[in-house]
């Protein structure tokens, strides 16, 4: 990036340009964050950077401004760029003084704003806690060349003080890659506070018709920058006092010519200076003009008006549309006073001659500026009429208006006014039939109003029509499942639509889609849509939803299990009545005392004895049915883990893997414990005292050494962590540095949410990074920080960074599905009765794979004596 502080406006001394000796100057500008950019008219380019960041979000420049509650920045572009697709961050280093703050790119900056969020820095760190009162907008938020912005000069700090107390600033403004690699930033941008300047009372003439000087070219075409404030001209530049002409005959002007211009030319021209001390609010600035043909108008470089030229690029061949309809009478119109600036102001004009008079030529002006000017529309013909297809959008535009500002409007429809229709323009986004009539606006101002002419809005319709003749489609689901008919219907709005199964109207189904859930059987038939608008009514095809009885047994997607508590996700919903009875459930050696299901209808949870952590047990589901009395029987093995919930009754019998003793505040360290199954690394750490929220009353960093390589990674405690989570995100670090971009895939949970003394949570083992595993090794190094919310680390702990081996489980292997042939148990007498017909009776009393063994010389029937206890049978061929 090649960065260029760009040079305050140069004052004019007699015939040469001298650089004014003051530090960039700011501007008082009251800005609205909405998209629109005229309101940066007179705000100077502060800063330039070269392209050098191609196809990315690449600075053109920036530039800065302020009131009296806002700090107001413009960046611009060499190419469009996507705002989302990028971090953007704010520097300001609020002191003016590179020793104080975070430094970075030559500034100290005490506030850092980082997509839309202020921090602070003002202790030297890269973040101290997180500021308050930002009031931070941006616009536009989409693709653009140029975005605007705005931060509250009343933003505070983290411990609650006001970062701004002083005049002068320094503002960076930097791009990231949402991988947070540096795309491009403008740095070191200085800034002093503008104060209000006064309101401007009464009329001033600014640039007099005889008595201005003018400096003028008419020899060649000027260098590129000509427009720039710090434009200083070359030996080809001459100068002198208006009038400026040629080839008029005495008389045909008011005034004389003091410059007799050469002839021969397409363009001319010409720069002036001028003093304007006062705010650009409630001034009308007005131009009496005398050009004998065509004119472009700038105002501190950004382009004001044009007369009688045409639009698109202008150079110096670009000839005048015509002549002026009555040379010698002066033509009267208006510049935008928003591109004033306070202090020196430069005017520049381009005389263009038209095709037919390359023979004469005159040039002369008066700008002036009044507090009382009633508004005038110096474009009778606007709003223009209008012909819509109902349907589409339309706004209705003024032309330029002359006056001193603010205006205030209203918009009138056949002659009433339209409520909240008080804008400079008047869109309609949807234009419909009772749209048509008479649009016209009144616009006023302290000093007067003026009415436009009535613009005829004109609607007309488009019948309906589909664009899809194949829409809706033949259907065929399984009862239970989601089915969306849709109709692509085109024509003018308001559309109705009527649903229809077997030609029998469907209540409430009108709109443009018909969606069944679940589809049942007596859903099944032939489906039609009528549309209609105003002009026409039409029926589409008919569609036939075929739906088959639901035969398919639901299964067991996951189970997950800890302290009292097994969560058991099924494929499908299920039946409320089978699902939530617990005689349907088994696990040996556990008693289930509750079924619950869930909100989605696919998830029970059962209460149970309370489990221990890595026991393998075995669920027997017999009897529950989803919706279509498909019933379910079978066995699944699951291991006992933990849930991240704050209940941290699941951790019974595991060891601490670390102490630390209290040294200080409570608020250290206290005690760690660390464990794994086959998906999840679990972390529970506990404090001496009480800490609040994380992360709200502090933050937290957990930082894992994924390959046991205190040699890789960043370097903390003893380990070189590759994995860091920080309030919950993780952030990749195996090449040394802090930050090496997000990390998406960790699943991380935290528990609890509210204030305590200990913590649990969990990180996914399958944590990578572009598809490289982040966890190689089969031991770990765990190391963690609590964090002020200034970002001042508290403690650290454990004092020896924990080593952590991996438990190697081995998968778990459900039993096999039983065989066709059926086992009975009965009761005879005060026994029971097992009869089975395959080979061999096993027994088992937890249903694990290992635990079945054979009754030894049984035959069916074969009697048992009830005893305590579960024990189960089986019959194996």
């Amino acid at each position: 990036m090649t960065t260029r502080l760009t040079i305050p406006p140069a004052i004019l001394v007699c015939s040469s340009w001298i650089l004014a000796p003051a530090l960039l100057a700011g501007q008082f500008k009251r800005i609205l964050v909405d998209g629109s950019f005229d309101d940066w008219l007179g705000v100077p380019v502060a800063a330039v950077d070269d392209a050098d960041a191609a196809g990315a979000f690449d600075f053109r420049d920036v530039a800065i401004a302020n009131d009296d509650d806002y700090l107001y920045i413009r960046v611009r572009l060499h190419g469009a760029g996507d705002y989302a697709g990028f971090h953007h961050q704010v520097l300001v280093d609020t002191d003016a003084d590179s020793l104080t703050g975070y430094s970075w790119g030559g500034l100290g900056a005490e506030l850092f704003v980082e997509d839309g969020v202020s921090y602070q820095q003002k202790n030297g760190q890269f973040n101290e806690g997180q500021g308050s009162n930002l009031a931070w907008q941006v616009s536009s938020g989409g693709t653009s060349n140029q975005f605007e912005m705005r931060l509250s000069r009343a933003t505070l700090d983290a411990e609650g003080l006001p970062f701004f107390d002083g005049d002068e600033v320094t503002v960076a403004v930097l791009a990231q890659s949402l991988a947070w690699q540096l795309t491009d930033s403008i740095e070191g941008v200085p800034y002093t506070f503008a104060n209000q300047p006064e309101i401007f009372h009464g009329a001033r003439t600014l640039v007099d018709l005889e008595n201005t000087f003018w400096f003028y070219q008419e020899v060649g075409d000027p260098e590129p920058d000509w427009l720039l404030p710090d434009y200083f001209g070359d030996d080809t530049w001459k100068g002198g006092n208006g009038f400026f002409s040629f080839g008029f005959a005495g008389g045909a002007y008011p005034v004389a010519v003091q410059v007799p211009l050469t002839p021969g030319r397409t363009t001319y021209y010409f720069r002036t200076p001028f003093l304007w001390e006062h705010a650009a609010e409630g001034v009308a600035l007005l131009v009496d003009a005398h050009f004998s043909d065509g004119a472009v108008i700038y105002l501190n470089g950004d382009q004001v008006r044009r007369i009688r030229m045409p639009d698109g690029p202008i150079d110096g061949a670009t000839q005048a549309l015509a002549s002026a309809p009555a040379p010698g009478e002066a033509e009267m119109f208006s510049l935008p006073a928003a591109a004033l600036i306070t202090g020196e102001n430069l005017l520049m004009v381009e005389i263009h001659q038209a095709a037919d008079s390359r023979d004469s030529l005159a040039f002369g002006l008066t700008l002036t500026a009044n507090d009382s000017v009633p508004p005038s529309l110096e474009e009778p013909a606007k709003p223009v009429d209008r012909e819509v297809v109902e349907g589409e959008s339309t706004v209705f535009i003024l032309g330029t208006i002359a006056g001193t500002e603010p205006y205030e409007f209203q918009w009138f429809k056949n002659g009433e006014a339209i409520p909240g229709a008080i804008g400079a323009r008047l869109e309609i986004p949807v234009v419909l039939q009772e749209d048509a009539g008479s649009y016209s606006v009144t616009v006023s101002n302290a000093s007067g109003s003026v009415q436009s002419r009535e613009a005829i809005l004109t609607t007309t319709a488009l019948p309906v029509s589909f664009a899809n003749e194949a829409w809706p489609a033949d259907q065929t689901l399984t009862e239970g499942e989601t089915v969306t008919l849709l109709i692509d219907a085109l024509g003018s709005p308001p559309m109705s639509y009527q649903w229809y199964r077997d030609d029998v109207a469907i209540e409430a189904a009108t709109a443009a889609s018909l969606t069944i859930d679940p589809a049942r059987l007596e859903d099944a038939g032939q489906y039609h849509v009528t549309v209609s608008n105003r002009l026409n009514s039409l029926t589409s095809r008919r569609a036939t939803i075929t739906v088959n009885p639901d035969r398919i047994t639901p299964q067991v997607q996951r189970i997950t299990a800890a302290s009292g508590t097994v969560l058991i996700a099924f494929t499908e919903p299920m039946n409320e009545a089978s699902a939530t009875d617990p005689a349907h459930y088994a696990i040996p050696g556990l008693a289930v005392s509750g079924a619950t299901l869930g909100d989605d209808g696919r998830t029970v949870t059962l209460a149970t004895d309370s489990l221990t952590f890595g026991q393998v047990h075995a669920l027997a589901i017999d009897g529950v049915e989803d919706l279509f009395g498909n019933r379910l029987s079978v066995t699944r093995l699951f291991r006992a883990t933990i849930l991240i919930d704050g209940d941290f009754s699941d951790w019974t019998g595991i060891e601490p893997s670390a102490t630390d003793p209290l040294e200080g505040l409570g608020t250290a360290f206290n005690r760690f414990w660390v464990v794994n199954d086959e998906d999840y690394l679990y972390l529970r750490f506990s404090f001496h005292e009480n800490i609040g929220r994380l992360p709200v009353d502090y933050y937290y960093q957990i930082f894992i050494d994924g390959d046991n390589d205190p040699g890789t990674g960043l370097t903390v405690s003893t380990i070189g962590s590759s994995l860091m989570i920080e309030n919950g995100s993780g952030w990749l670090q195996t090449g040394g540095g802090f930050n090496e971009g997000s990390i998406s895939n960790v699943d991380f949970q935290l528990a609890p949410e509210t204030a305590s003394a200990e913590f649990e949570c969990r990180i996914a083992l399958s944590s990578g990074s572009d598809g490289v595993p982040l966890f190689t090794a089969e031991t770990l190094g765990i190391t963690l920080n609590l964090v002020s919310t200034s970002w001042v680390v508290v403690d650290s702990g454990p004092a020896e960074a924990i080593s952590y081996p991996l438990a190697d489980l081995p998968p778990l292997v459900d039993p096999e599905p039983p065989t066709s042939a059926p086992l009975t148990i009965r009761a005879a007498g005060n026994q029971l009765e097992v009869l089975w017909e395959q080979r061999t009776l096993e027994t088992s009393d937890t249903l694990l794979p290992d635990s079945w063994v054979p009754v030894p010389d049984a035959t069916s029937p074969y009697l048992i004596r009830p005893e305590g206890g579960s024990r189960f049978y089986r019959g194996r061929d």
